[in-house]
């Protein structure tokens, strides 16, 4: 039982990067969370779990936040924007904050931006990630 779950999450981790790489992934990866059917209401920390069990990278944790934060179910923006808030403070705490933003896809960077610019609440995060874009690019 033990091997069978690590084979279904490593298959879950390989499919993820996959589907990571495709262009619109973040809306792909909004539509599934929301016509999942999970157990109970979707909280943040599902959400940590999902990106630590698929080992998604910065730039893939910062998508599936983007995503979420900008869903048309108000429950799931609501979690989609903690995390996503979460995702950003840790880009400015060491270790490797700098070096996650420069790795970071150049239409993935805009998409923030974009969205930092509009979203009330942030500007400490959109300040931070302005700086150290201003170092990397």
């Amino acid at each position: 039982k033990l091997q069978k779950d690590q084979l279904k999450a490593q298959l879950l981790a390989q499919e993820f990067a996959k589907l990571a790489a495709i262009p619109n992934f973040v809306s792909l990866f909004c539509d599934a969370i929301a016509r999942a059917s999970l157990p109970t209401v979707l909280h943040e920390d599902f959400l940590h779990a999902v990106a630590k069990a698929v080992k998604a990278t910065t730039a893939q944790q910062l998508a599936m936040g983007l995503g979420l934060a900008q869903c048309g179910d108000t429950a799931l923006r609501a979690e989609g924007t903690k995390f996503l808030r979460t995702r950003l403070n840790d880009l400015h705490t060491p270790p490797g904050g700098r070096d996650a933003v420069a790795a970071l896809p150049e239409d993935l960077g805009h998409s923030l931006v974009f969205f930092l610019e509009r979203q009330e609440g942030f500007a400490k995060q959109r300040a931070a990630l302005m700086k150290q874009l201003q170092h990397v690019r």
